[in-house]
């Protein structure tokens, strides 16, 4: 393994409560971060600093789609990790979770405004 990899599995360990062998593929990850990149793109093309090609109702939509799994992500974090007593879990009700919901609010502000 190389230095990397053994600091990014002591880091999985402490952050998330997982050993490294039940972290996620690297191609799961790279899906994830396609996925974050497609929303930021929507995002910011509903904001008409870039284009977006397609209908018009796609950064709309796309916009709306994105603040919507954000509030699912930030309120089922808050219910969840207030019944549980990791490290994660900590950290998911004080940052994690307020950021998501945050973002879910900026998200309905572009999408609608």
């Amino acid at each position: 393994m190389t230095g990397l990899g053994v600091g990014a599995a002591v880091a999985s360990r402490r952050v998330v409560d997982v050993p490294p062998d039940k972290l996620p593929s690297p191609g799961m990850t790279l899906a994830v971060a396609v996925l974050l990149a497609l929303a930021a793109y929507l995002v910011v093309g509903r904001a008409d600093l870039v284009g977006v090609p397609g209908p018009s109702w796609l950064p709309v939509v796309g916009t709306a789609g994105v603040a919507a799994v954000l509030l699912l992500r930030g309120a089922g974090g808050l219910v969840v990790s207030s019944r549980r007593s990791t490290e994660f879990a900590r950290l998911d009700l004080r940052y994690y979770s307020p950021l998501c919901l945050t973002l879910a609010v900026c998200c309905a502000v572009i999408a609608f405004g």
